[in-house]
C-alpha cells in the first residue's frame, strides 16, 4: 500500500492547516497554467481522471477523482478512486516545473483488477513540499514514465508527510499482516532532522499453525529524529518487505560517531495477544540529551504486565506455572540512566538502574567502563564488513563479535538482587513438585551451592570462594540482598580478561571481586 502511495505522490495535509499560514493570493490563471502543464485540465491523461474540478480561493478541489496504479503485468495495483483531490496555490516555477504548497486524497479505496478493495485511507496530505518534491508530483500526476521521476528523492524536503485512517480489510493471513491505523506522519523532513514520526492507533492480525497473534498499539512516536546523509527517509515507504537496506542504513549509526539518534522515543498502550499468552505495555519512554558532546540517555519502562490467555490451552498450563508462585500475572518495570562523554571515552550509569518484578525481586545495576570510542569503531567495522556464507546463508562472525569488546576498560560493575518474596514463591512451587517442604526445599539449595562452589577453578582465590559460599548461602537462607561488584584495583580490559581466560591463567585478584549478602530489614 504505501509503495502504491508514494510511486503515485509521495504524500500529503489538513488544508485547514494550510490556509492558517495566509499565503499570497494565487491568481487563476497561473493556477490554470500549472494544471495544463500536468495535464489536469481536461487533456489526455493517462493517470489522472477526474469528474469535476473547481477553483477556490487559490485552491484546486476534484471530484470522483480515478488514478491508475498500474506499473506492469508482473504487479499490479490496480486504481485508486478518491473522493477529492485537492492542489493548494498550484503554479509553476521559472522553468515550468510544478509548485504546491500542499496536495491531500481523501476518501481513498484501492480497487483490485478483481474488483476487491486492497485499502482503504481516510486521507492522504503532503504539506509544504520542495521544488524538487512536488516538481517530481507533477511529472507523476501527468504521466511520466521517465528515469527523472524520483531521481532526486534524496533532495526533498516537507512539512508533513501523512496517511490517516488506513486498513486493509481484503488481506489475507497468507500475503501478510492484515492491519490499520490512524496516523502513519513523518513531520519537518529537513535534510538531516526529522522533526517527529507517529504511528497512531496501530492494529495487526496474524495467523500461523499456532492460532492468531494480535497487536494493538495507541502511540509510537519519535521527536527529534536524526537522518544519516546514506538514505532517505522515504525509502521506507517504497522499499519492499524483503528490503532492509532503509533500516540497516540507519541502525548503523548506533554503532557510528553519531550516537545522538533522536531526542525521545515513545511507545504508548501496546497489548500483544499471541497463543496462550497476553502482554500489555502501558509506557515506555526513551530520551537522548546531548550538551557540549556529552550524552545524557534516560529510559523507563512503566508497567510491561504478562498474563496467560485462559482460552487457550497453553495459556491455561501458563496459568498454572504462575498459580504455583502466587502470581495472576507478571508485572515489571524497568529504569535505566547512563551518561557517555566521548572526550574521556568513558560510559556510566548514574541515578537508579533496575528491572524489577512486582511482590517478586528488584535487580539494581551499575557500570563504569571506559574505551567506549574503540569499542564503537569496532563496532562501526563489524557492520561494514562483508557477512560470511553458509550453504548460502548468512553466518555471524562469532570471533569478531567477540573481540569488538576487547578494548573495553572496566572500572567497575555492580549487580544488587533484593529479594521481595521471589524467593519464597520460587522455594514453594519446586517444593510442591518434589513433594517436599519449602524449608528442606531451600536447604536442598543451599547445599547445592556448597558443593557447585568445591569444583571452583584452583586459581580463584579461596578468599573468593568463601565470599561467595558464604553471601549466596545466606541470601537463600534469609533472602535480603545479594550484591556482586567487580572493581579492579586498576582498570582491566575485556580484551586482558579474554587473553588470560583463554590461557588458563585468568587472575582473579586483578578482577577485584567480592561478593556480600545484608539481611532482609528487620533482621
Amino acid at each position: 500500500m504505501a509503495a502504491a502511495l508514494v510511486a503515485m505522490l509521495c504524500g500529503l495535509a489538513p488544508i485547514g492547516s494550510v490556509h492558517a499560514q495566509h499565503l499570497p493570493r494565487l491568481a487563476r490563471a497561473d493556477a490554470d497554467a500549472a494544471l495544463a502543464a500536468i495535464r489536469l485540465d481536461g487533456a489526455d491523461n493517462e493517470v489522472v481522471s477526474f469528474e469535476r474540478a473547481v477553483y477556490r480561493r487559490g485552491t484546486y478541489i476534484f471530484t470522483n477523482v480515478v488514478v491508475n496504479l498500474e506499473r506492469d503485468a508482473e504487479s499490479p495495483a490496480g486504481v485508486v478512486h478518491a473522493a477529492r483531490m485537492i492542489l493548494d496555490s498550484p503554479r509553476l516555477d521559472s522553468e515550468g516545473r510544478l509548485l504546491l504548497h500542499a496536495f491531500v486524497l481523501e476518501e481513498v479505496e484501492q480497487v483490485l483488477d478483481a474488483g476487491a478493495v486492497g485499502f482503504t485511507l481516510g486521507r492522504v496530505m503532503l504539506e509544504a513540499p520542495n521544488a524538487e518534491m512536488s516538481a517530481n508530483l507533477g511529472r507523476i500526476l501527468r504521466g511520466d514514465h521517465g528515469a527523472e521521476v524520483g531521481a532526486d528523492k534524496d533532495l526533498y524536503r516537507f512539512g508533513l508527510l501523512a496517511v490517516d485512517d488506513a486498513a486493509e480489510p481484503g488481506r489475507t493471513s497468507d500475503a501478510g499482516a492484515p492491519f490499520a491505523f490512524d496516523r502513519l506522519a513523518f513531520i519537518g523532513y529537513t535534510a538531516n532532522t526529522l522533526q517527529r514520526f507517529e504511528l497512531l492507533g496501530f492494529t495487526a492480525r496474524v495467523e500461523n499453525e499456532a492460532g492468531v497473534n494480535h497487536l494493538d498499539m495507541a502511540e509510537l512516536s519519535v521527536d527529534g529524529l536524526m537522518i544519516s546523509s546514506q538514505f532517505s527517509v522515504l525509502d521506507v515507504f517504497s522499499a519492499g518487505p524483503g528490503d532492509t537496506g532503509f533500516f540497516r542504513s540507519y541502525f548503523a549509526m548506533e554503532m557510528g560517531e553519531q550516537l545522538n539518534l533522536f531526542d525521545r522515543l515513545r511507545v504508548r498502550n501496546l497489548t500483544a495477544t499471541i497463543p496462550g499468552h497476553r502482554v500489555t505495555l502501558d509506557e515506555i519512554v526513551i530520551t537522548m540529551d546531548q550538551r557540549d558532546a556529552v550524552l545524557d540517555t534516560r529510559m523507563r519502562m512503566g508497567s510491561l504486565r504478562i498474563m496467560p490467555d485462559l482460552e487457550d490451552p497453553a495459556g491455561a498450563q501458563l496459568a498454572n506455572r504462575f498459580d504455583q508462585l502466587g502470581y495472576e500475572s507478571l508485572d515489571l518495570s524497568l529504569q535505566g540512566h547512563s551518561v557517555y562523554d566521548p572526550q574521556s571515552g568513558r560510559v556510566f550509569t548514574t541515578g537508579e538502574n533496575y528491572l524489577a518484578l512486582r511482590d517478586g525481586f528488584r535487580l539494581d545495576f551499575a557500570h563504569d567502563l571506559g574505551g567506549y570510542p574503540e569499542f564503537l569503531a569496532n563496532q562501526r567495522g563489524l557492520s561494514e564488513r562483508p557477512s560470511a556464507t553458509v550453504d548460502g546463508k548468512s553466518a555471524s562472525d562469532a570471533e569478531g563479535v567477540s573481540s569488538a569488546a576487547d578494548p573495553l576498560v572496566i572500572n567497575r560493575i555492580a549487580l544488587r538482587l533484593e529479594d521481595r518474596s521471589i524467593l519464597e514463591r520460587g522455594f514453594a512451587a519446586a517444593a510442591a513438585d518434589q513433594g517436599i517442604t519449602p524449608e528442606a526445599m531451600r536447604s536442598q539449595a543451599g547445599v547445592l551451592v556448597l558443593v557447585g562452589l568445591m569444583s571452583a577453578p584452583p586459581e580463584m582465590p579461596q578468599t573468593l570462594v568463601t565470599q561467595l559460599a558464604t553471601a549466596v548461602s545466606a541470601f537463600i537462607a534469609q533472602g535480603g540482598t545479594l550484591e556482586i561488584v567487580m572493581q579492579p584495583p586498576s582498570p582491566v580490559t575485556i580484551g586482558e580478561i579474554r587473553a588470560r581466560r583463554e590461557a588458563g591463567a585468568v587472575d582473579f585478584e586483578a578482577l577485584g571481586l567480592g561478593v556480600t549478602a545484608e539481611a532482609p530489614r528487620g533482621r
